[in-house]
């Protein structure tokens, strides 16, 4: 990812953040609040940090193709509700919310988002602890991950990226530990 492909988007997102201010009526939303990327958040699309009014946007932000400008009104009301009212006030209260549908997005806490998938030598470890476990294969490759519980919409990357229907079967075993 480019730097200046960044420096793009955040100017991008500060005309964004000016427009949601006039529209929530926090004129001084554009100008205190900050966009910036933070390559280290991992388990977060994005986030605004109350002290430095600055809405950090992930790695997993730019991965999006859509909902881009959802999650980033998500934090903006965040930021919009810390300077109108107490930055104290529920993060995902009442008024959180009436910002975030009066700007016509869903007002939503989470969103599923796909992580690329790290491949590993060492096992998982929730796998190995786990007695009871579901094993997804693929029949024409081979390809095999473990759950917790069967899940259906599993799909093989390989199979599925050549055409073939990638359809997983799902057999139940019962895994020992293993000691090290």
């Amino acid at each position: 990812m480019k730097l200046d492909g960044n420096k793009r988007c955040a100017g991008l997102f500060t005309k964004e953040l000016r427009a949601w201010g006039h529209l929530w009526r926090v004129p001084a939303l554009g100008s205190l609040v900050t966009v910036a990327p933070n390559f280290r958040l991992r388990t977060t699309l994005a986030r605004y940090v109350l002290k430095a009014r600055t809405i950090e946007l992930g790695p997993g932000f730019f991965r999006l193709r859509r909902r881009r400008l959802t999650v980033l009104c998500h934090e903006a009301a965040h930021a919009a509700v810390a300077l109108k009212f107490n930055p104290a006030e529920k993060p995902h209260g009442p008024i959180w919310v009436s910002l975030v549908e009066t700007a016509g997005y869903p007002a939503r806490s989470t969103w599923a988002v796909p992580r690329p998938r790290v491949t590993s030598k060492r096992a998982d470890v929730r796998n190995v602890r786990k007695r009871l476990v579901y094993e997804h294969r693929c029949p024409v490759c081979q390809f095999r991950r473990l759950a917790g519980r069967s899940v259906r919409v599993w799909r093989c990357p390989e199979c599925s990226a050549a055409g073939l229907p990638a359809v997983l079967t799902v057999t139940r075993k019962e895994m020992v530990p293993e000691i090290r």
